[in-house]
């Protein structure tokens, strides 16, 4: 679990913003504050994994003599200007971090890798697919060797007597210590698996496609089968059969004699990935399926019985962030999740599949809103969390379940985020204060909340519209796609409430793939009356160019402003007044906005340039921010800018718009960027591995 915690590092940065953010945040209107806000006395909050972040976990392997598991991860923060990857060793029995090793593969992040540990957990393998480079790695202190050069794919003999290496054109197999090649076969095989005595590959196409089953000893054909389909994956069963999971018609996962003949067949799942568990003999099956009439993905692990391939046990997961690769060490599974941004690892018991705990490796943060009535942070990561922070002291108060996207509805003191209840996404509205659930709305998606009206829509491909209390009223039938319909076949992607006037506008994707998919705003006027849908009557924003998904406003006059972008490198700044009429744009601009009300200020971010223009789009100044910053939220009251330096992980830091350098002919503008040094704290926990070094 991360740990949360306030550091001071000597910061003289600048702001920054997000750049091609998908979650709109909902701008409402702020109550009056008090009238000189107090600054921060912080400088910056890290909000990440205590001894450091490990993002894009790859492949995890065990050490069961001593209880740990080890994770490589794709992607850590720069170390000293360089790319790096990760190995997180984990305690099996509580899931504490032992520790987090950097493994420097050349300056280079490797994005697709596996690691392997010997039983004895002395010795270790680990692959780097980028680079196609196999090293020799040193569990006791995550030192590494380079062995290899072209492997695509490597696995090891139970037995651990051989490691065979799939290179470009060829199948090899070494001894464990990778000195002696046994013997060569040139074959583009795919999938592989081994046993004591043979390996099993899918051949390539040159080869011909199919299964061919190779002696260990000599690479001698044992056995061949032709190609059942489209091969997911393939393991290694009881008494030298084999699974082999098949997309073909349908997805089925079919058992296999030793000489490839078919003993049993039953249906599988999609995306299925597959494990075979030896100790209690149980073959898990990862992936998802189709149900309803609305064709809703459900995510299961399954244990099949090995001999009839009927499920025994399963274990239905939320949504896709579920562990798909799995390595066994006495009554647990130690599992991860190797694509996206889960960053999590989880250990479940064998026999009943229940997940015992789950161990946070790297903390994301996606969305940030600051309070200026309050001078409260709300700061959602992708570890389902948001974390509630005083914006003055820097105190952490809270941690209440929920990610992003989320919205503020300020004037109400609601805060809207979104979480999982009975495997379905839900929208919640939480007490802005105590966190308390104080509504439940029947689906998720992006939140806005109306200030004035007991009203707020949810768009989820279309815009769906409830009153405060939950109770759904009705949809906008025009935001919907059309269930039967062919491209174009737009759908709503974002929503926001104009606070003055009540106007809603709704961002939609045109719905074509391709280089023509574009956005597109509409504008619907304000409900007639206080608890009623606004007439399903939209008027579309002119704008030949695709328009940004985030739409701010004038709190002091219910202008609307977007940026629009085109392929052509045409950008602009669009204008509507309160009632979502265009009335005024401004060329040669594009990027993140933000809107100031003590000095009427329109903010626009592009790159490392912070534009001001005045509320009828006349630029009045430049400014210089760094580049690689991200998540900016503005204090309306105060100017205070509160972001995250990407280059530093999940660190919360802030500067005041007084702060920011002008850029004139004379003066370029340069910054101090915070640096880490030996400012992190927190404590590991150290035990003795027994691992000799």
């Amino acid at each position: 679990m991360s740990t949360l915690r306030t550091t001071l590092l000597l910061i003289a940065a600048s702001l920054a913003l997000v750049l091609g953010a998908d979650a709109a945040l909902a701008q409402t209107p702020t109550p009056t504050p008090s009238p000189t806000p107090a600054p921060p006395l912080w400088q910056s909050i890290d909000l990440g994994v205590v001894g450091g972040n490990a993002y894009s976990p790859q492949s995890v392997t065990v050490d069961p003599a001593r209880g740990l598991a080890y994770v490589f991860s794709g992607r850590v923060p720069e170390v000293d200007g360089r790319a790096a990857n990760a190995v997180t060793v984990v305690r099996l029995r509580d899931g504490r971090i032992v520790r987090r090793g950097i493994v420097d593969l050349g300056g280079e992040n490797s994005t697709s890798g596996r690691i392997w540990i010997s039983r004895d957990g002395r010795r270790g393998l680990l692959l780097d697919n980028t680079a196609n480079q196999l090293y020799h790695y040193n569990p006791a202190n995550d030192d590494i060797k380079a062995a290899l050069t072209d492997v695509r794919s490597f696995t090891v003999s139970p037995n651990e007597r051989n490691v065979i290496v799939r290179h470009t054109d060829s199948l090899v197999t070494y001894s464990p210590d990778l000195r002696t090649r046994r013997w060569r076969v040139f074959d583009r095989a795919q999938h592989m698996a081994a046993s004591n005595d043979a390996v099993l590959i899918q051949s390539g196409y040159d080869q011909g496609e199919g299964l061919a089953l190779l002696n260990l000893a000599d690479g001698t054909t044992l056995a061949a089968a032709q190609d059942p389909g489209w091969i997911d994956d393939l393991v290694l069963g009881p008494g030298n059969t084999w699974f082999v999971a098949v997309s073909e018609d349908g997805s089925t996962i079919r058992h296999l004699g030793s000489d490839l003949v078919e003993i049993a067949r039953a249906d599988g799942l999609t995306g299925q990935e597959l494990f075979y568990d030896a100790e209690r003999a149980q073959l898990l099956v990862t992936g998802y399926r189709y149900v309803g009439i609305t064709n809703e993905p459900e995510y299961w692990l399954w244990s099949l019985d090995t001999a009839d391939l009927t499920v025994q046990k399963q274990h239905r997961w939320n949504d896709w962030s579920m562990p798909r690769s799995f390595a066994v060490a006495g009554d647990r599974l130690a599992g991860i999740y190797t694509y996206d941004e889960n960053d999590r690892f989880y250990v479940l018991d064998a026999d009943t599949l229940a997940v015992d705990h789950t161990t946070v490796l790297g903390v994301r943060l996606t969305q940030t809103i600051a309070d200026s009535a309050t001078q409260r942070l709300y700061v959602a990561d992708n570890q389902d969390r948001v974390h509630v922070i005083d914006a003055v002291t820097g105190e952490i108060l809270a941690q209440w379940t929920g990610s992003a996207p989320l919205a503020l509805d300020s004037a109400n003191a609601v805060l809207y985020v979104n979480r999982y209840d009975d495997f379905q996404q839900i929208v919640v509205g939480l007490d802005a204060d105590s966190g308390d659930v104080v509504a439940s709305f029947a689906g998720g998606g992006v939140p806005a909340p109306d200030p004035n009206r007991d009203l707020v829509y949810i768009v989820d491909d279309g815009v769906y519209v409830y009153n405060r209390a939950g109770d759904l009223l009705g949809r906008l039938e025009s935001t919907f796609p059309d269930p039967a319909g062919f491209s174009p076949n737009p759908y709503a992607v974002n929503a926001v409430v104009n606070p003055l006037s009540g106007a809603l506008i709704v961002v939609k994707n045109n719905g074509v793939p391709g280089s023509n998919n574009r956005n597109f705003a509409v504008v619907f006027a304000p409900p007639a009356e206080e608890s009623t849908l606004p007439a399903d009557e939209p008027q579309i924003v002119d704008s030949s160019e695709s328009v940004s998904r985030r739409v701010i406003f004038a709190a002091d006059s219910g202008d609307a402003f977007l940026t629009t972008y085109g392929l052509g490198g045409a950008t602009a700044v669009i204008r509507l007044d309160a009632l979502g009429n265009r009335v005024d744009d401004v060329g040669g601009r594009t990027g993140i906005l933000f809107y100031y009300p003590p000095e009427q200020a329109l903010f626009v971010q592009e790159r490392d340039v912070l534009a001001q223009f005045d509320a009828d789009l006349d630029l009045v100044d430049l400014r210089l921010t760094p580049i690689d910053l991200d998540l900016a939220a503005l204090d309306e009251v105060s100017g205070e800018f509160y972001y995250q330096a990407t280059w530093m992980g999940p660190m919360l830091v802030h500067i005041n718009l007084e702060r920011v350098a002008h850029l004139t002919w004379g003066n370029p503008g340069s910054y101090t960027l915070p640096q880490l040094g030996d400012s992190r704290t927190g404590n590991l926990t150290v035990i003795d591995t027994g691992i000799d070094t």
